[in-house]
């Protein structure tokens, strides 16, 4: 079954007036690659510290490849538990956003900013109306196509000003 995330505008808009709120998890295969990137990484460092670590004399470099390897192992473990938990969560309901524990509810978004970053690391702004507050940043993770969820997001916010400005 396909994620939220990899769904469209009007999936996201039905979604959103049947329930209150649109949930986007984590999208599975994206963690999973980070996941697999992660675990060659940590078995290249592992196989070859061990190996110059027995090749060597001396405590030192023992505990050095124990601490690289346990240090590696850390990293994985990180990169498994948004495959095992699909979080962060993007949630997008009548009070506002929220990724994870951020949150702006609607008053305090200013603007959805323009799109960042490399191809594979892209993320979608959204700007708080305060410039000292944090900005919330919607990755690649969450929703596939970050311009189309940008423009569906963009007409969200103009709603929820039309809605404040009549109230």
């Amino acid at each position: 079954m396909p994620s939220m995330g990899d769904a469209g505008p009007d999936t996201w808009s039905d979604e959103l007036e049947r329930t209150g709120q649109v949930v986007f998890p984590q999208r599975r295969r994206r963690a999973a690659i980070r996941l697999g990137i992660m675990v060659l990484f940590a078995l290249n460092l592992v196989l070859s510290d061990a190996r110059r670590a027995l090749d060597q004399d001396g405590v030192g470099w023992t505990l050095l490849a124990a601490l690289l390897c346990a240090i590696s192992l850390v990293f994985v473990a990180g990169s498994l538990w948004p495959v095992i938990t699909l979080r962060p969560v993007l949630t997008v309901d009548q009070a506002g956003i929220r990724l994870g524990r951020h949150e702006l509810v609607w008053d305090e978004v200013g603007a959805v900013g323009v799109i960042t970053g490399w191809q594979v690391l892209r993320s979608l702004p959204v700007i708080p109306r305060d410039v000292w507050a944090k900005s919330l940043s919607v990755p690649l993770d969450n929703v596939k196509d970050l311009e189309v969820f940008a423009g569906w997001l963009g007409e969200l916010l103009a709603q929820q000003h039309q809605n404040d400005v009549q109230s």
